[in-house]
This record gives C-alpha cells, sequence and structure tokens, in this order.
C-alpha cells in the first residue's frame, strides 16, 4: 500500500472514532468498551487474557480492569478522556507531524475502544533504539543530553551505539534505585562526562518517598509514604549549562520534572523525548504541558512497547 493510500485509511480510522465518540455519551461509550472487551476476551486464549489482565493491574498506572469484581476504573477513565478531551485529542492528532505518529496515536485510541492488539505490530519501531530515532533525532559532540530515569545506564548505552563515544559534550544520568546507581557508577565512571546523579527530578528542590509501582523497575516518588526517603532537584536549578536533549523515563512524574525545567525549555528549547505511557491523562497532558512553556515544538510519537501491551510510547519534541 503506498503513502497515499496509508494516509486515506488513517483518516478514515480517525474519522470513525471520532463519530463513535461524538455519537455516545460517556456511559454508553463505557458500555461500548465493556461489549468489546468481552469480545476479546471470549475469542482469544485464557493465558493472553489473564496476562493482559495481569500487566494493567499489577503496575497500577492506568486504573484497575477487573471484569469479575466490577472494577473497570481504567475503561471508565478512558472513557471520560476520550468525550471529554476529544477536542484537544483531535488538536494533538493533527499536529503530529508524520504518518508514523498519526498511526501510533491511532493505535492508542483504537485499543482504548476496541481492545484491538492487531495494528501494534505495525507501527512499532524495529529500525532505531528507543528514544533516538535517526531520522529526527541527530546528536553531535556539542550535546549535553540529560537521561531522567537512567536505570541501569542502558539508553545512555544506545546514546553512545547511536552517536558515538564523540557524539556528546556531556551527559547527565538521574536514577533515585541504588542497586541502578551502583550499576551506573560500574559502568561509566571511567567515561569522560558523565554525570551520574543519585536524586529524582520534580518541580522544585525537596524530599519525596519510593513507592513500589508494581515491580521494581517501576518504582515511583510520591509526596508521603512509609518508602526511603529521596532527594528531589528541579534541572533549572541543577544544571547550569545548556541542555540541548531531555529524555524522561520516570514513572509517572515526567510531568513534574517539565515544570522543574520550564527555563530550560523556554531558553534552551532543547530535543524532547517524553515517556507519555505513564497514565491515561499523559497521552495529552505532556503535549499541553509543553505547548505551555514553549509553543511550536514540532511533535511525533514513536512505539517501543510489546505486542499485546500497548506501552512504551514516547512523545518526541523538535524546537522550530
Amino acid at each position: 500500500m503506498d503513502g497515499s493510500k496509508k494516509g486515506i485509511k488513517l483518516e478514515r480510522l480517525f474519522r470513525e472514532i471520532k463519530e463513535i465518540v461524538e455519537n455516545n455519551e460517556q456511559k454508553q461509550l463505557v458500555s461500548l468498551i465493556c461489549d468489546h472487551y468481552n469480545r476479546w476476551a471470549r475469542r482469544t486464549p485464557n493465558n493472553v487474557v489473564a496476562n493482559v489482565i495481569g500487566f494493567h493491574n499489577r503496575y497500577r498506572f492506568w486504573g484497575n480492569l477487573e471484569p469479575r469484581t466490577g472494577d473497570i476504573s481504567l475503561i471508565e477513565q478512558r472513557a471520560d478522556i476520550l468525550k471529554n478531551k476529544w477536542p484537544k485529542i483531535e488538536e494533538f492528532y493533527y499536529r503530529l507531524e508524520d504518518y508514523r505518529s498519526k498511526a501510533v496515536l491511532l493505535m492508542i485510541l483504537n485499543n482504548w475502544l476496541t481492545f484491538s492488539y492487531d495494528e501494534i505490530a505495525g507501527v512499532k519501531e524495529n529500525c532505531f533504539k528507543s528514544y533516538f530515532d535517526l531520522d529526527l533525532l541527530m546528536c553531535d559532540e556539542h550535546e549535553v543530553f540529560v537521561d531522567l530515569g537512567a536505570y541501569n545506564g542502558d539508553t545512555v548505552e544506545d546514546y553512545l551505539e547511536t552517536y558515538g563515544e564523540d557524539g556528546y559534550s556531556k551527559i547527565y544520568c538521574y536514577e533515585i534505585l541504588e542497586d541502578n546507581v551502583k550499576k551506573l557508577h560500574e559502568k561509566f565512571d571511567e567515561a569522560r562526562d558523565i554525570v551520574i546523579r543519585p536524586v529524582g527530578v520534580s518541580k522544585e528542590k525537596g524530599e519525596m518517598y519510593l513507592c513500589e509501582n508494581g515491580t521494581a523497575d517501576a518504582q515511583a516518588l510520591v509526596s508521603e509514604g512509609n518508602g526511603r526517603k529521596v532527594e528531589t532537584v528541579s534541572l533549572d536549578d541543577d544544571i547550569t549549562e545548556k541542555i540541548t536533549f531531555i529524555k524522561t523515563d520516570i514513572e509517572g512524574a515526567e510531568r513534574d520534572a517539565l515544570l522543574g525545567a520550564r527555563e530550560h525549555i523556554r531558553k534552551d528549547r532543547p530535543k524532547l523525548a517524553i515517556s507519555i505511557y505513564h497514565s491515561n491523562e499523559d497521552l495529552l497532558a505532556i503535549y499541553e504541558l509543553i505547548e505551555e512553556i514553549q509553543p511550536g515544538y514540532r511533535f511525533y510519537l514513536r512505539y517501543n512497547g510489546l505486542p499485546y501491551f500497548p506501552t512504551d510510547y514516547i512523545l518526541i519534541g523538535l524546537p522550530e
């Protein structure tokens, strides 16, 4: 299928979703989504259904999906966004700069409505490393790259593989889990100009508490709790030099991190690669926040997730 036919197919699907949303009240949308879920569950192997339900409930990012007990807050949240945020969804769709981005957004919206997973394979990124789409993101020896949620160094390793050992001026790694911080030091202490910061990143300097969010690789920071106390900083306070590229994957703290970097975003206009899958609201809220801080970014969506779990989608923002 050539590009023009693909574009026509996308527009047709977008109009179909729009018609469904506009012609149904919110409660009707909930009922419609539940019907689609039930049909999907009946035709899908039991172990796959159990895995999908278990995945959503284990990570606790998107509401619960417990059809047997009637707890379907995941579906209710999505219906609420579709119905009450549709004008912003439409604006976002037409702000996306390329076919691939629109296809990713439509995959997500269609999955929200129908529990269809058929389109995921068609939009998954297979050419480039996560966060580093070479059709969009070129980096050189002047790059100041900030990795929020550096984990065990996998993103920095991908960066170096993509752009080379000489492809940066400085790299900042922010990570709050002690085991991961240790791994970062083991990997990069001998590397040049890689700074490891064992602190959380938020909208302001302070302290928060570590809260397990399903598994060890999905631990988030909360304002109150019984977990380990973690120092937080804002990027505006913590980094004084010009930032050229910000990547985030920080388990739902992305909005606060962007608020804490608003002066860098306004003055430096860095490239942005932001995870927007840690809540249903983030699909739109992070786009809206970037527009509020610094209008004029060009937006792209890329998908790097698994075939049955539509997560790991990334909003790329490029300055004019």
